[in-house]
């Protein structure tokens, strides 16, 4: 089911299914990918509470073995929407037994989405309800329409070099780094035909603004410092791009399966505590 936000500019829709948009509507124009499953089925599933992949899809906690499909648990649970007004929606997930079959921890996750003339400003707020510190990561993952060819499109960063990124192989990390250089990203036609994912490890901008060429339609993220890693990627030959922020990565090529607590960027949140991620997307 899918609940509408919307003000005179902006039409935006948001699934109980993972709280994913499915459309972000302005003058007519859909700026989401509408997730053809013979291309990528997804359209912006939220990662939580982990990026990626794990190591055989497993980890431990406290020694015991766990199993998670990648991306983790949220974008594949229903949410409970409530409609705050015609501008903002309020989704919540809390811990079930299927989730804590694969994440043992008692969660609460509180996601408030609300169209402000062009921009949709989304709150994440993740509260730990067990009785143990929980780690977890979070990540974002929206895809956006091209309208054009991948190489007539760019992503222009606010205000910096694009210092270094991680190679990925077969979806995991590899210590390999690439220097870019500019702070304006250029594809080409060949830019993803490995499926290959551009993670920046080391940008400092916390703004991305998808252009084109032939058109002065335009998108942009804004994020905040809890979200210090950004992913590029998109399918071989697909009329998307996917700007990712995240603030923990998959597993290296070369990991053993280990301690969640321990993996890269885990946020270890204190029993009862409570801690807020937001991001916005404007559209033009």
């Amino acid at each position: 089911m899918n609940f509408i936000i919307k003000n005179r500019v902006l039409t935006v829709a948001i699934s109980t299914k993972g709280a994913e948009f499915q459309s972000i509507l302005h003058k007519d124009c859909e700026y989401l990918w509408q997730g053809d499953p013979k291309v990528w089925a997804g359209r912006a599933p939220l990662l939580f509470p982990i990026v990626g992949g794990l190591k055989n899809k497993e980890y431990l906690h406290k020694g015991k073995k766990y199993s998670m499909p990648n991306h983790g648990i949220a974008r594949i649970n229903d949410f409970k929407i409530s409609q705050i007004s015609d501008q903002e929606i309020l989704c919540t997930l809390v811990d079930n037994k299927a989730t804590r079959a694969m994440y043992p921890f008692s969660f609460k996750l509180e996601i408030t989405y609300k169209v402000i003339e062009h921009k949709i400003h989304i709150d994440h707020r993740f509260t730990n309800t067990s009785d143990e510190v929980m780690p977890f990561v979070f990540g974002l993952h929206p895809a956006f329409n091209l309208h054009d060819s991948l190489e007539n499109s760019h992503i222009q960063f606010d205000n910096e070099s694009l210092i270094s990124t991680l190679d990925t192989e077969e979806g995991f990390f590899v210590s390999k780094t690439r220097d870019y250089g500019v702070k304006t990203l250029n594809f080409n036609k060949h830019s993803f035909d490995k499926d290959n994912t551009i993670v920046f490890d080391n940008l400092k901008s916390r703004q991305a603004k998808l252009m084109f060429k032939n058109s002065d339609r335009a998108i942009s993220m804004k994020w905040t410092d809890d979200l210090p890693i950004l992913a590029i990627w998109s399918k071989a030959g697909a009329p998307y791009i996917c700007i990712e922020p995240w603030c923990g990565i998959a597993d290296c090529a070369e990991d053993t399966i280990n301690e969640l607590s321990q993996k890269r960027g885990m946020i270890l949140l204190g029993v009862d505590e409570s801690k807020d991620i937001a991001y916005e997307i404007e559209v033009f």
